[in-house]
């Protein structure tokens, strides 16, 4: 490079954008490119670190990573880690803390331990009030994501002290992820949630755990064997997206419920199976409490959900954009024509599970004919059943379904036939083409 010209890598502006752009791995390959760019992208290499679980940390190590603290910008640690509760670790906007292994939600972020051939972590601290990495919210004001991931470990009251729970209400988190695996107490789950931030916009819990207790109590007892009071449930004012992977163990009232009724502006709902025996509770509090529901998931495929009951939310959700539910054998064909009748111009996806009803083949092919027939804004159509399907009885062909990109057809059996007149085509080696040239994928793989 001749002298006195500036390379784009020593524009901090562009090489911002880049660093964004491109994956934590790239970034540190980057910089072992040359000597310009290893100096231009050394401060980058900071901003995504994951620390490995180990049982003592070098001192150097601790001293290095202490140094750059204020470079990080994602931070991958286990939660009883205490390096980085320094003054110089305020830049954080995501903060996953793991309990029990080194297993973290962002496999992509380059372990620091790799790079500098050290496995570096903390000696384990002593049971004290300011012993967490979760002090690291109060710290962080720019915190935009927090994942809290216990795979192998309780969610334990001495991680969500007074503290930690003051300083996760003052902060401007917009995306909560709770993943729970180990038997935990109900009220440690309470008092996070009850801590949210008015910023929140997006709630995750992917919960297996069974929790010990079934009622929540008005206080949580710290590490300090003080009893941190919880305040009542509040509104989430910008929450728009609930998402909830598992059954919470018995805690439908003590969680989901009044969680419910204080999301208000809830747009976005995945939820898994319910119960029988609260089902008709669950509609009715979401009919009174979240009237501007447009995208509502399911993760079971075999449902409780009773059919006056999904017709219930299909009369109070008109122009569903989204919409997954189980087809089961005690629903008639009411329901389709119903969806149809109050979304059918505005749903774009559609997921359809049919269980092991081995009446319902008929039933399944009507239903899907009658979506493509009157969907016009359909992009994905999803169709898991454990039989083969077969629609016909339709003349209409795809050409007017010019959005449509993503057809799944998921079947238990290897030898399976789904004839559409609605198609006018032949299935030919994985792939449909339709009259508007858009080539459609299908699957038909052995469901275990």
């Amino acid at each position: 490079m001749p002298p006195g010209t500036i390379s784009i890598f020593e524009i901090p502006l562009i090489l911002d954008i880049i660093c964004d752009l491109i994956s934590p791995k790239d970034v540190w390959s980057c910089r072992r490119t040359c000597r310009v760019w290893s100096h231009s992208f050394e401060p980058y290499v900071w901003h995504h670190i994951r620390l490995s679980l180990r049982t003592t940390r070098p001192l150097a190590a601790t001293r290095l990573l202490q140094q750059n603290a204020y470079r990080i910008r994602s931070l991958d640690i286990h939660i009883a880690d205490t390096i980085f509760l320094v003054p110089s670790c305020t830049r954080l906007t995501q903060l996953t803390c793991y309990g029990g292994s080194s297993n973290s939600s962002n496999n992509n972020n380059r372990d620091l331990s790799r790079q500098h051939e050290q496995n570096i972590n903390s000696n384990h601290p002593k049971d004290s009030p300011q012993a967490g990495a979760t002090h690291l919210i109060a710290r962080n004001p720019h915190l935009e994501r927090l994942i809290i991931t216990m795979e192998f470990t309780a969610l334990a009251p001495k991680y969500f002290t007074a503290p930690v729970l003051i300083g996760l209400r003052q902060s401007a988190i917009s995306t909560l992820e709770l993943n729970l695996r180990q038997t935990c107490d109900v009220t440690v789950l309470a008092a996070i949630l009850l801590h949210c931030p008015d910023t929140l916009t997006e709630l995750t819990i992917d919960s297996t755990a069974r929790f010990e207790r079934t009622q929540v109590i008005t206080e949580l007892e710290g590490s300090d064997c003080q009893w941190i009071s919880l305040p009542p449930w509040r509104e989430f004012p910008s929450l728009a997206r609930l998402v909830l992977r598992h059954q919470l163990k018995f805690q439908e009232e003590a969680i989901l419920f009044p969680l419910l009724r204080h999301s208000q502006h809830l747009r976005e709902l995945a939820l898994p199976s319910i119960r029988m025996s609260h089902s008709d509770t669950m509609v009715a509090i979401l009919i009174e409490f979240c009237p501007h529901i447009d995208r509502m998931l399911r993760f079971s495929e075999h449902d409780d959900l009773t059919h006056d009951r999904c017709l219930d939310i299909l009369w109070a959700y008109p122009r569903l954009v989204e919409f997954a539910f189980c087809y089961s054998e005690d629903m008639t064909s009411k329901v389709i024509e119903v969806l149809l009748e109050q979304s059918g111009s505005t749903l774009e996806v559609l997921e359809v599970s049919a269980g092991f009803d081995t009446d319902n083949r008929e039933r399944m092919g009507a239903c899907i004919s009658q979506v493509l027939q009157r969907c016009p804004r359909l992009r994905k159509l999803k169709v898991v059943h454990e039989w083969e399907i077969e629609a016909t009885g339709t003349t209409a062909t795809l050409a007017d379904f010019s959005d449509l990109d993503d057809l799944q057809l998921d079947w238990e059996s290897s030898c399976c036939t789904f004839l559409l007149d609605v198609f006018e085509q032949q299935w030919d080696d994985g792939e449909f083409r339709v009259s508007n040239e858009k080539t459609l994928k299908w699957i038909n793989v052995p469901r275990i």
